[in-house]
């Protein structure tokens, strides 16, 4: 994505769209029925350009179009393709099925869908046409490796019948997708992210953006297209001609535009990180009386408050994903009997943030709707409390159930047991001053989590009622919700942007972890033991692959649990399948 927006490509800009390659080959995407990743056979030679993908045929009908370039015109210099891999009617025709792109097809078509057999009905039928038909060799769009949503029909349109009789709906997906498209998109990114596709796309980025985009290198590699499609082949200031200046400016609007040239060397080959096998484990820790456990993911922390006021901070060593106390201290505490145990958090509320040379705590669940505040020094070894009092909740006066910080945006949100959702600008300079923002009065019940998704842009907020509302970040716009398949309450959930945007939640009630993704499909689901999940997260190894991390208390002791996520999130997990890793560590 970075080298596509160096090159001056946008997803604002249909002309200048982003570019994405194919990276499986034809028959993996036409007919084959199942996919090996990790066979480099299951992927297409990234060091073709599509025009040279196709049969000898199409390739010499190409070569002798160059060749027979009108001599006569020397103002034009020779060229393979007339037509681009790029171009507002390739995005147009992709995106047809989501706004504002459907509306964009519309106008191209004077208020008309293009007849059906034209349509994007088809990924290998697509795929055959860019390596068999002279007038097409389109790559493809980062959509096709993270929005499984364009591939549906869900606004119901109209699109017409094919020759066929077939009517166009939604995307005609390879078979090994089971024609279901997040499981395309799922696929179809950890093929993006494969052995092979790592080792080589270098040689496809040096056609697109590197050396081999212009000169000697791009006649040799058949990447020579129309000399409009370049940036620097005309200069549209000095023709004085208007009749002629639309025509080339239409030229260069409709018929694409080649990335400019950000490389004019070999592009390195990319540093690559390979996933390991799937493994579930659990490891076993005592703990005493514990009111808090917190997951810190970017750090790779948790956090502990017993009843006794013990402070602990443990680091997850992410190699053997084994836990390491840090540090420990002793608090002045706050009295046991104030809390509201009426509410159903198994965590007291907790919050965590840093600022300059302090860290800050909040701790909720007061009766009386107040916040308990501590500071630490970080220059001091010994972690001093420097401050610990209580704040009042600006039109509060409901058991504060749940926090969560936006700490660059210095923003605090806090949800209650009466269903509230409110927000609030801090000072981290004036510690207790807090100032409202908004409030929400969606919930009908005790708000139990809330999440902040920076990537997503988004801000949700669970509760017992049985629903995820989500709002947009910028305005606090509602956007939708997300209901318990069978209304039960809802105790905690995740945010997460990769390999799909979806949201991950549990409830007690039915002790079944849910995948939906962001827009409300149903994706996984997962069967666990127990109702007692205290609190989870997802966190990196040192391969950067993603873990879901989760506690939960059994026969006197904290269960930790490490789910390789990104398994758990398309895919059903068959705990019996994994009973041998269930409660030991996997063996190397």
């Amino acid at each position: 994505m970075y080298l596509n927006i160096f090159s001056g490509r946008s997803h604002n800009d249909v002309t200048q769209y982003f570019v994405f390659p194919w990276i499986f080959s034809l028959d993996i995407i036409c007919t084959q029925e199942n996919i090996e990743i990790q066979n480099k056979n299951s992927y297409r030679n990234l060091q073709k350009t599509m025009g040279a993908l196709g049969s000898q045929k199409r390739i010499e009908k190409f070569k002798e179009k160059y060749e027979l370039s009108d001599p006569f015109n020397q103002n034009i210099p020779s060229y393979f393709f007339g037509s681009h891999y790029s171009s507002p009617a390739i995005v147009f025709q992709f995106l047809i099925r989501i706004q504002p792109f459907g509306q964009g097809a519309l106008l191209l078509q004077n208020g008309k869908f293009d007849i059906a057999d034209r349509l994007f009905f088809s990924i290998s039928e697509t795929y055959k046409n860019a390596t068999e038909e002279m007038s097409d060799v389109r790559e493809l769009i980062p959509e096709f490796f993270y929005l499984p949503e364009f591939f549906l029909n869900m606004q119901k349109h109209d699109f017409g019948i094919q020759q066929t009789g077939e009517r166009v709906h939604n995307v005609i997906l390879p078979q090994w997708s089971l024609q279901n498209p997040f499981l395309f998109v799922f696929i179809h990114r950890k093929g993006l992210e494969s052995e092979f596709v790592c080792e080589n796309i270098n040689q496809w980025i040096n056609l697109i953006f590197g050396i081999k985009q212009k000169g000697k290198e791009a006649e040799i590699f058949l990447n020579k297209f129309f000399y409009l499609t370049y940036e620097d082949s005309i200069n549209i200031d000095q023709i004085k001609n208007e009749d002629e200046k639309i025509s080339i400016e239409s030229q260069v609007m409709h018929f694409g535009q080649t990335p400019s040239q950000i490389l004019n060397q070999q592009f390195p080959v990319k540093n690559c990180f390979f996933e390991e096998e799937i493994f579930i484990f659990c490891q076993k820790f005592k703990f005493e009386s514990i009111l808090i456990i917190q997951i810190i993911s970017e750090k790779n922390r948790i956090f502990t408050f017993s009843k006794k006021g013990i402070f602990q901070l443990f680091k997850i060593q992410k190699n053997g994903f084994s836990l390491k106390n840090v540090w420990n201290k002793q608090l002045n505490f706050f009295s046991f009997s104030s809390f509201d145990f009426s509410c159903k958090f198994k965590n007291l509320p907790f919050l965590t943030y840093s600022f300059q040379e302090k860290i800050y705590f909040l701790i909720g669940g007061y009766i009386d709707g107040q916040v308990q505040f501590y500071s630490f020094s970080k220059k001091n070894d010994s972690k001093q409390i420097i401050q610990n009092n209580f704040i009042n909740i600006p039109n509060n006066n409901s058991t504060i159930t749940a926090f969560q910080i936006n700490e660059d945006d210095q923003i605090i949100f806090m949800g209650n047991k009466q269903g509230e959702l409110a927000i609030f600008q801090f000072n981290p300079l004036q510690e207790v001053q807090i100032q409202e923002i908004t409030r929400f009065y969606q919930h009908f019940e005790e708000i139990t989590c809330l999440q902040v998704s920076k990537y997503l842009k988004i801000l949700a907020s669970s509760s017992l009622d049985g629903t995820i509302n989500i709002y947009n970040y910028f305005n606090y716009k509602f956007l939708r919700n997300i209901s318990h398949p069978k209304m039960l309450s809802i105790n905690s959930f995740l945010l997460v942007a990769s390999p799909v945007c979806s949201i991950l939640f549990f409830s007690s009630q039915d002790c079944v972890f849910y995948s939906y993704s962001i827009n409300g499909q149903l994706l996984s689901k997962y069967q666990e033991d127990t109702p007692n999940i205290y609190d989870m997260n997802i966190i990196k190894n040192d391969n950067f692959m993603e873990f879901l991390v989760f506690f939960y208390f059994i026969l006197f002791y904290f269960q930790f649990l490490f789910i390789y996520f990104r398994f758990i999130q398309i895919m059903r997990i068959n705990a019996l399948k994994y009973q041998n890793y269930l409660f030991q560590k996997k063996q190397k």
